[in-house]
C-alpha cells in the first residue's frame, strides 16, 4: 500500500514505442520527442529560462539520458525533463535548445541527416525577454524484418512547493516527502519512471482484472468505472504535504481538529488531496 501511495502522487508521465517491422529488410527508426519551456503563458516570454542536458547511472547498469528545461518565475517556478531510456542496441541523442516558433526546419533536417540529434555540450544560455526555448531527445535503433523494438521515454514537472490565491503560504507537494522539495528533484523522477512503469502496468491489471472479466457486470458499468478516470487528470488535482505548524494558521484545520481529534495526524501522514472540478450552470 505504500507504494501505491508513493507513486500516485508522483508528476510524471511514460511514453512506450512498441515499433514493428513488417517489411523483409531491416530499417533504422528514430523517435523524437519535443517540450517547450514554459506552461503556455505570458511567463514563457518573461525571460530567464534555460536548459541543461543530462545522463543518469541507475542501479544494475540502467542508464537515463535527456534535458531539464529550468522555468524561472517568481512564483511557482518548476523544471521539465524529458527523458530516454538506453537499452541494448538502441541510441539515444538530444538537443539541448531550438526555436519552437515557426516550422522547426533545424531540428528536423538535424534528425533527418542519421537519425541522431547533434547539440552544444553544457547548459544553454537564459532566454532573452521575448524569446521561447525548446528541447528535444531522441531514441532510434536498428530493427529486423519481422522484428519489434521498444522506445521508451518520460516526462516529468517537478513543482515541489506551491502557491495559491493571495500567495500568502507556500505549500509542499505530496511527492516531495519521497523526493525532496529542493527543485532538484527532475532526473530521479524521469529515472524512477522509466524504471518502474512496467511494475505499475502489473499492479493496474491486477487491479482491473477482477472487474473485467466479471461476466455479472454490465459493460457500462465497467466503462464507468475505469475509462472515466481520466477526468481526475483533466479536471486536475492537487495533493500536498501538511506541515507541522499547519494548524497554527490554517482555520479549516483548526475547526477539524475539535471535531475530530486526531485529524492533524491522519492527514500528516496520507496528505490533502482536492480535486479541482468544473461545473457548468444552466
Amino acid at each position: 500500500m505504500t507504494l501505491v501511495f508513493q507513486d500516485s502522487s508522483l508528476p510524471l508521465a511514460v511514453f512506450v514505442w512498441d515499433v514493428e517491422n513488417c517489411g523483409d529488410e531491416e530499417v533504422e527508426v528514430t523517435i523524437m520527442f519535443t517540450m517547450r519551456n514554459g506552461s503556455g503563458t505570458k511567463t514563457d516570454r518573461a525571460g530567464g529560462h534555460w536548459n541543461e542536458p543530462f545522463c543518469h547511472q541507475g542501479g544494475e547498469e540502467e542508464t537515463t539520458s535527456g534535458v531539464l528545461l529550468h522555468h524561472c518565475t517568481a512564483i511557482n517556478p518548476f523544471t521539465l525533463g524529458i527523458a530516454v531510456r538506453h537499452t541494448p542496441g538502441s541510441r539515444a541523442s538530444h538537443c539541448t535548445e531550438f526555436d519552437p516558433c515557426g516550422m522547426g526546419q533545424e531540428i528536423w533536417r538535424d534528425l533527418l541527416e542519421d537519425g541522431h540529434l547533434d547539440s552544444k555540450p553544457g547548459r544553454s544560455s537564459p532566454t532573452g525577454k521575448g524569446r521561447k526555448v525548446a528541447a528535444a531527445v531522441a531514441a532510434g535503433g536498428a530493427v529486423p524484418a519481422g522484428g519489434r523494438r521498444g522506445l521508451e521515454f518520460s516526462l516529468c514537472w517537478d513543482m515541489p512547493r506551491v502557491r495559491f490565491g493571495s500567495k500568502q503560504r507556500e505549500y509542499c507537494r505530496r511527492y516531495t516527502r519521497f523526493f525532496g522539495s529542493q527543485e532538484d528533484a527532475a532526473v530521479a523522477l524521469c529515472h524512477y519512471g522509466l524504471s518502474h512503469y512496467e511494475e505499475w502496468e502489473r499492479m493496474i491489471e491486477a487491479w482491473q482484472d477482477p472487474i473485467l472479466t466479471n461476466t455479472l457486470l454490465p459493460t457500462w458499468y465497467k466503462s464507468a468505472l475505469f475509462n472515466e478516470l481520466y477526468f481526475m487528470a483533466d479536471g486536475g488535482t492537487v495533493w500536498l504535504e501538511v506541515s507541522d505548524d499547519a494548524c497554527s494558521s490554517d482555520c479549516l484545520l483548526q475547526i477539524g481538529q475539535k471535531e475530530l481529534p486526531g485529524m492533524k495526524s491522519l492527514l500528516q501522514e496520507y496528505g490533502r488531496f482536492a480535486y479541482l472540478g468544473r461545473f457548468l450552470l444552466a
